[in-house]
Order: structure tokens, then sequence, then C-alpha cells
């Protein structure tokens, strides 16, 4: 559902791999008119924050966040293991219909992936209001050989893991168990 909004907060809570969460390119995007990123729209932002910034590389800078360059060289990475925070504030209240974020859109690295994060606007009274979040992010599924069902569980730690792959075992034998039941004649 599109808001309006003063400024937008991305906050991460945890990542993949424990580490400081790194974040290729942040989007944000209006509802109407030209469905141009407003997050690399200078001229309306005025300002990018963060809870900190990653010293001693100049690939991750909080600048690359916005440049509409992809890929690890133009990332921003926070100064704290597993979270961190980054705020868009712009210049006049905007429409905004929805925010997209990737680790590294060119595919080659994948540590670092927030996968406890959520998306705040500020609203008029200048209360911050939760709008996303990971919880209601769709888990990945892909269909594996012989039918079988394969998730991604990198963002599990190790007990959920194990959990989330026993269910997926079970799973798998109860297609089969059906598919066997829909193959008799009746």
């Amino acid at each position: 559902h599109p808001v309006t909004t003063i400024s937008v907060r991305f906050t991460i809570g945890q990542t993949n791999n424990g580490i400081e969460p790194c974040i290729d390119e942040l989007g944000i995007w209006p509802s109407e008119g030209e469905r141009a990123n407003l997050a690399t729209r200078k001229a309306l932002i005025k300002s990018v924050t963060s809870s900190g910034n990653f010293r001693g590389s100049p690939k991750h800078k909080l600048a690359h966040i916005n440049d509409g360059k992809f890929g690890n060289d133009h990332s921003w990475i926070s100064n704290t293991k597993n979270t961190g925070w980054i705020e868009f504030t712009f210049k006049q209240p905007q429409r905004i219909e929805r925010v997209t974020w990737g680790r590294d859109k060119n595919g080659k690295y994948k540590d670092r992936t927030p996968t406890t994060y959520y998306i705040e606007v500020k609203n008029e009274k200048g209360e911050w209001i939760e709008v996303a979040s990971s919880a209601s992010r769709k888990p990945r599924v892909i269909e594996g050989k012989n039918g079988s069902t394969l998730f991604a569980l990198d963002h599990l730690d190790s007990e959920k893991k194990s959990i989330a792959r026993k269910f997926i075992q079970d799973l798998d034998e109860k297609k089969k168990v059906l598919a066997n039941l829909n193959s008799k004649p009746r």
C-alpha cells in the first residue's frame, strides 16, 4: 500500500553469517508519476545517514547505498556485527510504493546478507511506522530433481537448519506417498 513519508529507514537485526551487514543498493520507489528510484534522485534527498560505516575499505561507503551502481565494489557495510540501519530523509514528503534492496546484484557475494530486517517510514506526526519486514518475506522455494522441494536455509542457524531439513524430508516423503496413491486405479 502506498504511503506518504518524509523518511525511510531500513534496520538490520541479523545477517546470514553474523558479521557486518552489506547492502549493494537501496531503492525507494514512487507510487505515481515517473517510476524512477527516488533514492538516486539527489535533488529530492535531504540526507542519508547510517548507524555507522565500515572503515578501511574504499569499496564500502555510505555514498554507495544510492549511487545507482551495483556490485560489491559499490556497497555499504555497517560497522557493527549483525546489525545496522540506513535512513533516507527527503526534502519534501514523498508518496512511495515499495522499497527494494540487495546484497550483491551481480551475484558474486552471498556473505553479510541481512536475514532479519524491517523497513519503517516516518508519518506526519514524526512517528516511525513499520511497513515491511523479513517476517513477511516469502521464503525462496525451488523445485529440485525428482520433484523434491529445495528451500534456501542459509539465513537460519544450525539448529533451525536441522529442524527445517527434517520437515522438508518429511514433506518430500509425503509427496511420494500421495503421488503413489494418485497413480493407483480407483
